[in-house]
């Protein structure tokens, strides 16, 4: 599984916008579960580009400009300026897009969305251009807007991991979740990023970790994590990964 200025306006290479090489390859299942009139009218509209790890696509309370449909890897939405104890809003891969509050209305959102995986792509479409086509067409809307339900079932399920489970549980909940944006049992994650999203310190992550591997559910490595029994780990998160979006994870990982 696979850096410049964290908040450069560069956004990798540029592929330029050559439809043939977009919805109908697209690896994004929000953008190719899109009716074929929904497609014609946003394909040309869509640029596909290189992501950096660590580069934020969008900046917490800055104005968005683009929305982007990742293709692979894992954005993580959390809490600017958020070390150990900080706050996770959600993951997002190429089930979803980056920057759906911008659906409802809102120009910003209250998160930072920074790219966690090296050598993945995503398709990005400029913020007042997909305004237009969602006024243009109701269809385009309601099936943005259907994303939106998923992230607002995930945050519930943040926020109830939060009140209900232990460290463990919550950490198994996190490499589940990234298993799901995964292209294989690989997953390119450092200690401090999941000390953040579990709002831990990165001690008791490492240590967690060991306890982890010495019973055999994943390898661990300097920046890589390698899930070696997804059904353990499922049973060492409990209801965290479980409760209550049971259709989440086969949403992900249906594409």
């Amino acid at each position: 599984m696979s850096a410049p200025d964290r908040f450069g306006a560069q956004i990798g290479s540029q592929t330029g916008k050559q439809s043939e090489a977009f919805l109908g390859k697209t690896s994004n299942r929000l953008l190719r579960t899109l009716s074929l009139s929904d497609r014609a009218l946003i394909e040309s509209h869509l640029e596909r580009v290189s992501l950096i790890k660590r580069q934020v696509l969008i900046q917490a309370h800055e104005p968005i400009r683009h929305l982007y449909f990742p293709e692979g890897g894992i954005i993580a939405c959390e809490a600017p300026g958020s070390n150990v104890g900080g706050l996770e809003f959600g993951l997002v891969g190429r089930e979803g897009m980056v920057g759906c509050p911008f659906l409802l209305g809102h120009p910003t959102i209250p998160a930072d969305a920074v790219v966690q995986v090296d050598g993945t792509t995503a398709l990005r479409i400029e913020a007042p251009t997909l305004r237009q086509l969602t006024e243009q067409s109701p269809s385009l809307f309601t099936h943005l807007l259907s994303y939106l339900y998923f992230c607002l079932r995930q945050i519930a399920q943040t926020a109830y991991a939060r009140g209900h489970h232990d460290m463990t549980e919550r950490l198994a909940r996190l490499l589940l979740l990234c298993h799901d944006r995964a292209d294989g049992d690989v997953i390119q994650l450092t200690h401090e990023f999941m000390a953040r999203m579990v709002a831990g310190q990165r001690t008791t992550v490492t240590a967690i970790l060991h306890v982890l591997e010495g019973e055999g559910l994943i390898r661990n490595k300097r920046g890589v994590v390698i899930v070696k029994n997804r059904v353990g780990l499922e049973n060492r998160a409990e209801e965290a990964y479980r409760w209550p979006i049971p259709e989440a994870a086969a949403q992900v990982q249906a594409v």
